[in-house]
């Protein structure tokens, strides 16, 4: 296996560095690697995991969103963007449901196996596919 070929993958840790722009220079080492020619896959573990360490830090979720939308829209990114999109939005239309939550009505209406039963009423309200177990 290639380790070192012209494409790869890139984690969280490497993304919030250049959002969080925390760390000059892992910022620095993260910017070199956008510029590199490399296409970057971005899995979407790492993405759950960028919302969850910003929301975390208490970023607003508009800025979340922006931020995110803003950087893996560089071409070098190849991420799932007809998947995200919509999450996105719910995450942002529905500000107390979290973004695990907004993936999961996501993944169950692409999957067709709804209703995805649920105790949690909340959740039922605004999701298009659960339920409440009666």
């Amino acid at each position: 296996m290639e380790l070192d070929s012209k494409d790869s993958s890139v984690d969280s840790c490497v993304l919030l560095r250049i959002i969080q722009r925390n760390n000059a220079e892992q910022f620095k080492k993260a910017t070199e690697l956008l510029l590199s020619g490399r296409d970057l896959y971005v899995d979407d573990v790492v993405i759950m995991e960028i919302v969850y360490v910003l929301v975390k830090d208490k970023m607003s979720r508009a800025k979340i969103v922006e931020n995110i939308r803003l950087l893996l829209n560089n071409p070098v990114f190849i991420w799932d963007r007809m998947f995200f999109d919509p999450i996105f939005d719910n995450f942002l239309k529905h500000p107390s449901l979290s973004f695990d939550d907004c993936i999961l009505d996501a993944r169950i209406a692409m999957k067709r196996r709804a209703p995805l039963w649920t105790f949690d009423r909340k959740f039922a309200n605004q999701s298009n596919v659960a339920r409440i177990v009666a």
